[in-house]
């Protein structure tokens, strides 16, 4: 009888589906970046539409009109800006460059919780554009987690539409419109009056000083000398540098007169809540940046009191007699300063210093904007200061919550 053939099915290799394996690989490495380019482009081109539509309404509507005191009656009159699945879009105003008052511009904003975000990369395409087109305000916020800019709905030199000024509860980034304090370079500070903390005669076995520092990239990254002092506390006998926060770039603790580097940036254009904390008992000194822990030195004056009655400034370091060196000077916003002569732990870390303590279970001092003044919200202290101006911005909704 003949031999009859049989088929025999066969698996593939190891080395056919390892070379599979490496070609997928490959037209995902390339088709990937292609597919969120045209993506990016696709969707900020809609944003540029929602830009162009806002412009042409609002100027359609302010045509022939004439001043009008409300800002927010002018908002009434505008149309809704268009809803935009990756940025936020809202009217705010501006001064305007002649009659005193002020001018509409379209707020855009994306803000992501890593970097890369596609929403960050769609608003910085339309902000590069809409710059390109020299139809963008000079100031911008862009950061690899959040881009925040505006666009002029008038002429930036013509007349103001309004006197006074719209302030809604809520920006395009979905923060709260708080005020904060605006320090900008050299011999610009704000201090108790007389410049001495009221610790009621006593030495601190335990301290805690938290500062909020507003992203806006008005932060400079360096500068003179030993880099920008943001807070100073201390006494003759300490060298003045009891307890001090320094260079913003990679905040540094001196305690005592010692430096202790956390690497923690705060000149990146974010929101940072930083929150330092000290007791003698342990000689733990740990710092906090929104509430996560990010640094802790141990044995640090570990027995060791911290003199009372000393002198507080913030934005420089009184190097005694109020005498202030230009280098040591710090630029940008502070929503708030505060000193508590107790320590803090983890769990109270994670809200404000003034939503844990309160005068009467140690907080010492707060310093923040209040009705345009610079206050101490304990009433402990009246407040001097010099050159410090306030301004209405968007804040972390959890800083000013009660």
């Amino acid at each position: 009888m003949p031999k009859t053939s049989e088929s025999k099915t066969r698996g593939f290799t190891l080395m056919e589906l390892m070379i599979t394996v490496a070609i997928v690989g490959i037209l995902a490495a390339v088709a990937l970046p292609a597919y969120e380019y045209y993506t990016v482009r696709a969707r900020s081109s809609d944003l540029l539409l929602r830009a162009d539509a806002a412009r042409e309404g609002t100027a359609a509507t302010l045509a022939g009109s004439s001043l009008t005191a409300d800002c927010g009656e002018v908002v009434k009159a505008l149309s809704v800006p268009g809803a935009d699945p990756y940025a936020r879009l809202s009217y705010q105003f501006e001064p305007a460059a002649a009659g005193g008052g002020y001018r509409p511009v379209l707020a855009i904003c994306a803000r992501s919780t890593s970097p890369g975000d596609l929403s960050v990369k769609v608003a910085r395409r339309a902000y590069e554009e809409l710059s390109r087109r020299g139809i963008a305000e000079k100031t911008a916020v862009l950061t690899a987690n959040a881009v925040s800019f505006a666009v002029p709905l008038s002429n930036p030199q013509a007349s103001a539409v309004c006197t006074t000024a719209y302030v809604p509860s809520i920006t395009a980034c979905g923060d709260v419109m708080a005020q904060v304090l605006r320090f900008d370079g050299s011999g610009v500070y704000a201090r108790p009056a007389g410049g001495v903390l009221n610790t009621g005669g006593r030495d601190l076995a335990a301290m805690t000083v938290e500062m909020s520092f507003i992203g806006d990239g008005s932060i400079p990254a360096a500068s003179g000398g030993q880099g920008p002092v943001m807070f100073n506390y201390g006494t003759p006998a300490t060298g003045h540098n009891a307890l001090s926060l320094w260079n913003p770039k990679s905040l540094t603790v001196a305690l005592m007169g010692r430096d202790y580097d956390t690497r923690v940036n705060v000149a990146d254009g974010q929101t940072h809540r930083v929150t330092v904390s000290w007791d003698k008992a342990s000689g733990n000194l740990t710092v906090y940046d929104n509430g996560r822990q990010v640094s802790q030195f141990q044995g640090v004056s570990k027995g060791a009191d911290i003199p009372g009655g000393g002198t507080l400034v913030v934005a420089h370091k009184d190097n005694g007699g109020g005498n202030y060196n230009a280098n040591e000077a710090f630029s940008g916003q502070v929503f708030h300063a505060a000193v508590a002569e107790r320590a803090v732990d983890a769990e109270q870390a994670k809200r404000p210093l003034s939503q844990v303590l309160d005068r009467g279970t140690g907080l010492l001092i707060d310093i923040r904007a209040q009705n345009g003044q610079i206050a101490d919200t304990t009433g402990r202290h009246t407040m001097e200061s010099s050159g410090v101006t306030t301004r209405t911005t968007g804040v972390d909704s959890s800083l000013v919550k009660p």
